[in-house]
């Protein structure tokens, strides 16, 4: 066997060896990605489910003095929780969107105006973002100054965690998705049969006055 050909072997051998270990490193680090999806989905369930509890206590406390606000919040409320809250959070129907066509934010980056780039109705999510959205403006139109001081501090409290933890995961997604979107991952089929997380569309609502 000549020099030249003894050569081009071991090329090819340290060229195999350094894409595996590239697509151990990267496979690892992707699954540290999903970890952290999950966990910032469960974060953002909890505090969802958290304000549906404040609200729950503002409504009895305004249904003595103010029975229509009372009311309104009682059917947001009702609406919100008719959907699970696991549900506000989910997947992109393109298991492998190509980077020029993103999940519903419209774009590759963290999500824009709402818009849910044609997800099936049958998700359950866009209807569960949407009695989210309907919910938080109702709690944001609410006169805090108004509200005993324990559940005023409750509702500025959870309307902070549910932004924080809206933008956690919307990042967490960002970031898996920019790494499955990578020839590595898909060349070599790393991120294996998971789903393709897709981001979530709360708006933010300080409560007036807070």
């Amino acid at each position: 066997m000549s020099a030249e050909v003894v050569l081009v072997v071991v090329l090819l051998a340290l060229l195999l060896v350094a894409a595996l270990i590239t697509a151990y490193v990267t496979a690892h680090r992707l699954d540290r990605l999903h970890i952290r999806t999950d966990l910032a989905r469960a974060a953002l369930i909890g505090a969802l489910e958290r304000r549906h509890t404040v609200t729950a206590a503002i409504i009895a406390e305004l249904g003595g003095r103010d029975p229509v606000a009372a009311q309104r919040l009682s059917h947001a409320l009702v609406r919100a929780r008719a959907h699970p809250s696991d549900t506000v959070t989910g997947t992109d129907p393109r298991p492998e969107p190509a980077p020029d066509r993103p999940g519903r934010s419209g774009r590759a980056g963290p999500p824009g105006p709402p818009g849910h780039g044609g997800r099936p109705p049958e998700d359950g999510s866009p209807d569960t973002e949407r009695a989210e959205n309907s919910l938080g403006t109702l709690l944001a139109g609410l006169d805090v100054a108004a509200l005993p001081a324990d559940l005023a501090a409750e509702l500025e409290d959870v309307t902070d965690r549910v932004a924080m933890a809206r933008s956690f995961y919307n990042d967490a997604v960002r970031d898996t998705r920019n790494l499955r979107e990578q020839g590595t991952v898909r060349a070599f089929r790393l991120a294996g049969c998971a789903p393709m997380p897709d981001y979530v569309e709360l708006v933010d609502h300080p409560p007036a006055g807070g």
